[in-house]
């Protein structure tokens, strides 16, 4: 059934919520770090929890400790799942998702791609970037041939001409060495020896780059009666995010980001292939 609209976000934060909550205790249980990230932390700092009009979770994890938590997928419940382009092929995003295989929401971006399509939180991976100004622009030239054999299709919303050369590269090389090279510039972007920077993935392909000092030992915040871990200088990170951070958006601006087509909280992604994603044309 489609989520009714005056519900809808209430029910997707609910959702996510649940699923970072399971994620905090695992990652509690063993040793490892994560932030809330984007706009998730400006909620905990200016809301208290969920900017009421927002419809994710982000977090931040530092590169070492993603493999990690990747291999502790078996001490999670089991209708959570931690989703990589190493164990869904289709899947093609460079972050980390854990869904919710219970549930379903699909979304214009992946409706053709045979994966799981239950409700997810993000986790975008924190790594080195370089202090020259010079060497990161051949950091962000990799990035962007990174993103685009990962997830083998021209980029949406980039304009006429990134469209048209991203069509001429992914037709010249076949889907094996595509995803091949792919990997290769993800684990060389990924270990560049430490530095005062650090990034992620897609920010770094913008050349964004964050102080390695915001992201050690967490501070904590309040996120819907729940203590989260924050970058280590929340304030810091929040202002070069989104400057003047306590000031509300306009109230157009006010509105969820993503394309969503279809959202069921209640059954499984699974009861609606062919349905609602992977359709085939008649």
């Amino acid at each position: 059934m489609e989520a009714p609209k005056d519900d809808f976000l209430k029910k997707m934060q609910g959702c996510q919520l649940e699923i970072l909550k399971e994620m905090k205790k695992l990652c509690e249980k063993n040793d490892i770090k994560f932030y809330l990230a984007f706009g998730t932390a400006l909620g905990a700092i200016r809301h208290k929890g969920f900017i009421p009009w927002d419809d994710d979770i982000d977090l931040y994890m530092r590169i070492e400790d993603i493999g990690k938590f990747v291999a502790l997928q078996n001490q999670l419940p089991s209708n959570l799942f931690i989703q990589t382009r190493g164990n869904e092929t289709e899947y093609g995003l460079l972050i980390v998702r854990i869904r919710n295989t219970d549930t379903t929401l699909i979304e214009a971006d992946h409706v053709d791609r045979d994966i799981n399509h239950g409700v997810y939180i993000d986790i975008y991976p924190l790594f080195y970037c370089p202090d020259s100004y010079l060497k990161m622009k051949w950091i962000i030239v990799l990035s962007f041939l990174c993103r685009l054999f990962a997830y083998n299709a021209p980029p949406m919303n980039k304009g006429g001409v990134s469209t048209a050369f991203s069509k001429i590269l992914l037709s010249i090389f076949p889907n094996r060495l595509k995803r091949s090279l792919s990997n290769r510039i993800y684990d060389y972007m990924t270990s560049r020896p430490k530095s005062r920077y650090v990034s992620n993935i897609p920010d770094v392909s913008l050349g964004k780059r964050f102080l390695d000092e915001w992201f050690q030992e967490p501070s904590i915040g309040t996120f819907e009666g729940e203590e989260m871990p924050l970058p280590s200088k929340p304030e810091d990170y929040l202002t070069y995010e989104f400057g003047d951070y306590m000031q509300l958006p306009p109230k157009e601006k006010q509105c969820v980001h993503h394309n969503y087509l279809f959202a069921d909280f209640e059954h499984s992604y699974r009861e609606y292939k062919g349905v609602k994603y992977c359709i085939k044309e008649k």
